[in-house]
């Protein structure tokens, strides 16, 4: 085989797997940086992992739900995890959910039925300053939306 067969033949991998990554259902994302809060919004969810177990997260999560000035509506907590339900101005629905994962919890937050990723930021920008050290899944589906805010 020559050079040119085998360059051509990487380069036709190289575009089978760039056509077929979105098809596959993960992603990799490598994002961070210094001083920098990073989340991930995955189908209109913003989803950020914190490295304490869930019965240190559940209090911070509830303490920066009522910082905001958000209404409590509903809310259970557990060692399996936790969801708390609150409202916007508008009265659209903003579901909070803890799941434990490996020595960490990860915090989901919808707002309304499409998401709200800028409110949702908001709201993990509140929970950040009572959790330092929070991550983005490693993992995630096609439609991710990475966001980097830097904090001061």
């Amino acid at each position: 085989m020559t050079k040119r067969n085998r360059a051509i033949r990487w380069l036709a991998l190289l575009a089978l797997l760039v056509c077929l990554a979105p098809v596959t259902g993960c992603a990799l994302l490598l994002v961070g940086g210094a001083g920098a809060a990073t989340y991930a919004y995955v189908n209109g969810e913003s989803k950020k992992y914190y490295p304490y177990p869930v019965d240190q997260a559940w209090p911070a999560v509830h303490d920066s739900v009522q910082a905001l000035g958000l209404p409590i509506v509903e809310e259970k907590s557990n060692a399996l995890g936790g969801r708390l339900e609150s409202r916007t101005v508008d009265n659209q629905k903003i579901m909070v959910k803890l799941e434990p994962k490996a020595g960490a919890t990860e915090v989901g937050i919808r707002i309304g039925v499409f998401g709200d990723e800028d409110a949702s930021q908001r709201i993990l920008a509140e929970i950040d300053t009572r959790l330092p050290g929070g991550m983005i899944p490693v993992r995630a589906t096609p439609d991710v939306h990475v966001g980097v805010s830097v904090s001061r």
